[in-house]
């Protein structure tokens, strides 16, 4: 008994539980992130407190250029916005071209079922639809084959995140809402009510829209520990009134404005680029 009460002490020594810490987690793909700004150590646990978003728009002009140019290479908005956001942080973080990206897609549930979901339910969106991808060196030229891949390998792990986040959530019973058609309904609007996390650098988010013109990013975040080893940025991408709407999310006691901006701006450049030839 004593020697447990010691070890539960030492355990809440910060040094310590960061070291301990360390060990579980060091059989995990480090953060690209974390690799070259280091880890964190001062993280607050009102994670939600410390967090900016900063908001973005292509005109309607490039917005239209370039979800012709996703339907003419056959990939999805949210691929090609993955494949752009890889490259954004790569070049901001001079990261080596094996570094290993995490894409993570989440589903918002009540655009899928607004009858049965209304805004008291706790459960906004059906995440876990993740797959790591290694960004090549020469991007440039084979962007749109980087999309059509990421794209591809988030559709075929649809199904079985779906089945997965079924038999651990009871949402789907409670609002009498079947399997089968949430597994139909998912896998039909995943190309369009999909968000995403950038190498893990964020958790579920979900769009409230206040009116017709302003898209505001709200975020819900899980336990502050996955915060310590680098989940720092989270990027949400909609369409509303013929423009590409998207916010880039950042800790604000891990990443400062300028660097959030540094790779919003890096997301523009790599789509410009890539639409460049329709």
């Amino acid at each position: 008994m004593m020697i447990a009460t010691c070890l539960s002490y030492l355990c809440r020594i910060p040094s310590i539980k960061r070291f301990l810490m360390r060990r579980l987690t060091s059989s995990f793909p480090q953060n690209p992130w974390t690799a070259v700004k280091g880890e964190v150590s001062n993280v607050r646990p009102d994670c939600e407190k410390t967090t900016s978003v900063i908001p973005f728009q292509l005109d309607v002009g490039f917005t239209e250029k370039l979800m012709a140019k996703c339907k003419f290479e056959g990939v999805t908005l949210h691929a090609a916005f993955q494949v752009a956001t890889m490259a954004a942080m790569s070049d901001f973080l001079g990261s080596s071209p094996n570094t290993q990206w995490t894409a993570m897609t989440t589903i918002d549930m009540r655009r899928l079922f607004p009858d049965q979901l209304t805004a008291q339910h706790v459960v906004q969106c059906l995440g876990g639809v993740e797959v790591t991808h290694r960004l090549p060196l020469e991007w440039k030229e084979n962007f749109w084959q980087c999309a059509r891949e990421v794209g591809q390998t988030l559709r075929c792990n649809m199904h079985a995140a779906v089945l997965q986040n079924m038999k651990t959530s009871e949402i789907a019973v409670k609002c009498n809402i079947s399997l089968e058609d949430f597994v139909k309904c998912s896998q039909n609007g995943s190309r369009n009510h999909c968000y995403m996390s950038i190498n893990n650098m964020g958790n579920c988010n979900f769009l409230n829209r206040h009116d017709q013109n302003v898209v505001h990013l709200k975020a819900r975040f899980g336990g502050s520990s996955e915060h310590e080893f680098g989940p720092t940025m989270a990027s949400s991408v909609t369409t509303l009134q013929q423009r590409i709407n998207w916010s880039l999310l950042y800790f604000k006691n891990v990443t400062t404005k300028e660097e959030a901006k540094n790779v919003a701006q890096g997301i523009r450049e790599a789509l410009h680029l890539a639409s460049a030839h329709l």
